[in-house]
């Protein structure tokens, strides 16, 4: 393995290192970036605009910013999700949290962002997404 390999394995989560070392990184990319293929079809176009967009501000290559976002799609979490409303709430209000059960020391825990959207499609209504610097999309919600 090529000593530029070896520091980027280094920079990723542990549970991305082992997989890394295994697949190698032209496989691991290649299986990002059919991931990123095979759900285009189900992801609303506004996603590829906001990495252009994250692109333009960062000058992180789109394809960088792709496999970025589907890594989480290799992890093995299993998140807790609890949702509450009607009798189980004091004012029948839905009531939605979820806890990631991820790894407390990786480090995109150091660049939260809240982003805050006001979507034009149709079906859509505003919304304030919780997630971090360079990551599209949500990881759960409720409508």
């Amino acid at each position: 393995m090529a000593q530029h390999e070896i520091k980027f394995i280094s920079k990723l989560p542990k549970a991305f290192q082992k997989v890394a070392r295994t697949l190698g990184i032209k496989l691991l990319k290649d299986l990002l970036a059919a991931n990123y293929y095979i759900t285009k079809p189900y992801t609303p176009k506004r996603y590829d605009e906001e990495y252009a967009g994250i692109r333009d501000g960062s000058g992180i290559p789109t394809k960088t910013l792709i496999e970025l976002n589907m890594l989480p799609e290799f992890t093995r979490a299993g998140c807790s999700i609890l949702g509450a409303f009607d009798k189980a709430t004091v004012n029948g209000e839905l009531y939605h949290l979820r806890a990631l059960d991820w790894d407390v020391n990786n480090p995109i825990n150091k660049y939260p962002v809240l982003a805050f959207y006001n979507l034009k499609e149709k079906g859509s209504h505003p919304f304030v997404n919780v997630g971090w610097a360079g990551f599209v999309g949500s990881l759960t919600g409720f409508g």
